[in-house]
């Protein structure tokens, strides 16, 4: 399963991360997609103290626009049966190994608890929070499940680390079309979504992916029509594979669409369109990211022009008064300069003037 090697692959690394990102955060939106992935990694035993009628997505709306956009992680929360407390599931996605993930995974936690006594305010206990992640990197992800293997720790100060394990599924192993092998009876029901998912991840840079594109196919013909899904989840996992696939196959790609599907030609204008339209978007962001970064600038030229008029204004004032006081200090010389002509002692020039002696004798030596 060796990754595409082309010269023409215009993708940038980060674009094709967003693309992954995008479509994992995307799909999570999908209940369907959403149950069968959690019970296909949660043990028996946590399943069966969530009550998963009671399963609903949590907005991420305390989260700034910019940061969401980046952000594949997507939160569902149910009640526990045992307590009726809430608990959320951190569902969080991987395309390469990040050695630091724990990092990321308990600052996500943080902003859930906090999240939660906003909503609910401060209870007697802070809800659990389990982390889920899903990994398809090029090769297998070497996690460690444990925080504590970045922390350079002090003998006997082990129980201060703030530690915490996740429930991964790591693609690199895992075998999507054996999905059902893996799943509780429960939630046999819909597997078509989350295989699609699992499929697509698994082989989106791999040059198996030739092979698993027909089967991702057949899987969305046969459920969309028997489960009437609501939107077409083919659509997604076709504009998803078309934007992280080398461009140099990108022909092959369409048509093995076009003899795969029925309506295989209809797809490839679907999805053409929503490129452009894709790149219009971005288009329109770049246009008013530059048209606020000018105002922004305009804004700091005014505010400098201000500051530069201030300036000229304090020195003209400054030239004023020095002016000022150059006459008033010709007027006094010129007055103890008469006085001096008069055969006034310094004592009594002191006495009139008020000035001390050292500045009258630095008078009368510049006279």
């Amino acid at each position: 399963m060796a990754p595409f090697k082309n010269n023409q692959d215009f993708s940038s690394e980060f674009h094709i991360q967003h693309a992954h990102d995008r479509f994992f955060r995307e799909s999570m939106q999908d209940i369907e997609i959403v149950l069968p992935l959690a019970f296909l990694l949660l043990p028996s035993k946590v399943q069966s103290d969530i009550d998963w009628a009671t399963v609903e997505i949590v907005k991420a709306s305390w989260l700034d626009e910019n940061l969401r956009e980046h952000r594949s992680d997507v939160i569902y929360r149910a009640k526990n049966l045992s307590n009726d407390q809430w608990v959320y599931l951190l569902f969080e996605h991987k395309s390469t190994s990040e050695k630091k993930i724990h990092f990321q995974l308990l600052r996500y936690i943080i902003d859930i608890w906090d999240q939660h006594e906003k909503q609910n305010g401060p209870g007697d206990f802070l809800p659990l929070v389990i982390p889920i992640v899903v990994c398809h990197c090029k090769k297998p992800c070497k996690f460690d499940n444990s925080i504590k293997s970045n922390i350079a720790i002090i003998n006997g100060a082990e129980e201060v680390i703030p530690d915490f394990r996740l429930f991964m599924l790591d693609l690199w192993f895992f075998e999507p079309e054996q999905i059902e092998e893996s799943l509780p009876t429960v939630a046999l029901q819909r597997t078509g979504k989350v295989k699609m998912l699992l499929l697509a991840l698994k082989y989106s840079r791999s040059s198996e992916a030739w092979n698993i594109l027909p089967q991702i196919i057949r899987i969305s013909e046969k459920d969309q029509k028997a489960q009437k899904w609501k939107y077409d989840y083919l659509k997604v996992v076709l504009l998803y594979l078309a934007s992280v696939i080398n461009k140099g196959f990108i022909d092959q790609f369409w048509k093995i669409v076009a003899k795969e599907h029925s309506g295989g030609e209809v797809y490839m204008e679907t999805i053409a369109d929503a490129f452009r339209e894709e790149e219009r978007l971005k288009r329109e962001k770049a246009e008013r990211e530059v048209a606020e970064l000018r105002k922004e600038i305009k804004q700091k030229e005014a505010m400098i022009e201000r500051k530069d008029t201030e300036l000229k204004e304090e020195h003209t004032e400054l030239e004023q008064k020095d002016n000022e006081l150059e006459k008033k200090n010709e007027q006094l010389y010129r007055i103890i300069q008469g006085m001096l002509k008069k055969g006034m002692d310094q004592k009594t020039i002191e006495e009139i003037t008020g000035l001390g002696s050292s500045e009258i004798k630095q008078i009368i030596n510049s006279l």
